[in-house]
Protein backbone atom coordinates (compact mmCIF):
# COMPACT_ATOMS: atom_id res chain seq x y z
CA UNK A 1 0.00 0.00 0.00
CA UNK A 2 0.91 3.35 -0.50
CA UNK A 3 0.26 6.24 1.86
CA UNK A 4 0.22 9.92 1.26
CA UNK A 5 3.83 11.83 0.45
CA UNK A 6 4.88 8.33 -0.96
CA UNK A 7 5.03 6.46 2.34
CA UNK A 8 4.76 2.80 2.05
CA UNK A 9 2.78 0.58 4.44
CA UNK A 10 4.95 -2.29 5.57
CA UNK A 11 3.07 -5.11 7.75
CA UNK A 12 4.96 -6.77 9.97
CA UNK A 13 3.42 -10.30 11.10
CA UNK A 14 3.57 -11.70 14.52
CA UNK A 15 7.30 -13.85 14.43
CA UNK A 16 6.59 -17.87 14.58
CA UNK A 17 8.38 -18.79 17.84
CA UNK A 18 11.38 -19.92 16.16
CA UNK A 19 11.67 -16.19 14.00
CA UNK A 20 11.37 -15.40 18.09
CA UNK A 21 14.43 -17.05 18.70
CA UNK A 22 16.73 -16.51 15.97
CA UNK A 23 15.88 -12.77 16.42
CA UNK A 24 16.86 -12.69 20.07
CA UNK A 25 19.74 -14.72 19.15
CA UNK A 26 20.78 -12.00 16.83
CA UNK A 27 20.11 -9.15 19.07
CA UNK A 28 21.58 -10.56 22.41
CA UNK A 29 24.19 -12.94 21.58
CA UNK A 30 22.29 -15.74 23.42
CA UNK A 31 20.46 -18.77 22.15
CA UNK A 32 17.61 -20.05 25.48
CA UNK A 33 15.54 -22.82 24.85
CA UNK A 34 12.26 -22.23 22.35
CA UNK A 35 10.42 -22.95 26.47
CA UNK A 36 12.11 -20.21 27.99
CA UNK A 37 11.20 -17.97 25.03
CA UNK A 38 7.45 -18.94 24.60
CA UNK A 39 6.22 -16.14 27.58
CA UNK A 40 8.34 -13.48 25.37
CA UNK A 41 6.39 -14.81 21.97
CA UNK A 42 3.18 -14.44 24.49
CA UNK A 43 3.97 -11.24 25.90
CA UNK A 44 4.53 -9.40 22.68
CA UNK A 45 2.87 -11.18 20.28
CA UNK A 46 5.37 -12.34 18.17
CA UNK A 47 5.92 -8.18 17.70
CA UNK A 48 9.43 -7.72 16.02
CA UNK A 49 9.69 -4.45 17.36
CA UNK A 50 9.06 -4.97 21.06
CA UNK A 51 11.30 -8.17 21.19
CA UNK A 52 14.02 -5.77 19.93
CA UNK A 53 13.47 -3.51 22.76
CA UNK A 54 13.09 -6.25 25.58
CA UNK A 55 16.66 -7.29 23.78
CA UNK A 56 17.90 -4.12 24.47
CA UNK A 57 17.25 -4.61 28.13
CA UNK A 58 19.50 -7.59 28.48
CA UNK A 59 22.57 -4.24 28.18
CA UNK A 60 20.82 -2.59 30.83
CA UNK A 61 23.90 -1.78 33.32
CA UNK A 62 21.86 -1.37 36.58
CA UNK A 63 18.92 -2.71 38.21
CA UNK A 64 17.18 0.47 38.53
CA UNK A 65 17.52 1.41 34.75
CA UNK A 66 15.88 -1.92 34.05
CA UNK A 67 13.31 -1.05 36.29
CA UNK A 68 12.94 2.20 34.58
CA UNK A 69 12.51 1.07 31.00
CA UNK A 70 10.08 -1.77 31.93
CA UNK A 71 7.65 0.99 33.84
CA UNK A 72 7.92 2.95 30.67
CA UNK A 73 7.23 0.06 28.25
CA UNK A 74 4.39 -0.76 30.44
CA UNK A 75 3.07 2.45 30.22
CA UNK A 76 3.47 2.54 26.89
CA UNK A 77 1.95 -0.10 26.01
CA UNK A 78 -0.75 -1.33 28.70
CA UNK A 79 -3.45 -1.80 26.86
CA UNK A 80 -1.29 -3.76 23.90
CA UNK A 81 0.01 -6.56 26.70
CA UNK A 82 -3.51 -6.35 28.34
CA UNK A 83 -5.09 -8.00 24.63
CA UNK A 84 -2.67 -10.35 24.46
CA UNK A 85 -2.70 -12.01 27.70
CA UNK A 86 -6.27 -11.31 27.70
CA UNK A 87 -6.45 -13.58 24.19
CA UNK A 88 -4.17 -16.58 25.31
CA UNK A 89 -6.43 -20.00 25.93
CA UNK A 90 -6.83 -20.57 29.55
CA UNK A 91 -4.20 -23.35 30.12
CA UNK A 92 -1.53 -20.86 28.98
Amino acid sequence: DTLPYGFTLIPLRPLSLEECQTLWNGLTGLNPDKKRLRPLQILTGGSPRLIHILAEFMHTPSLSDLMDNLNRLIDQNTEYFKNQLDLLPSGE
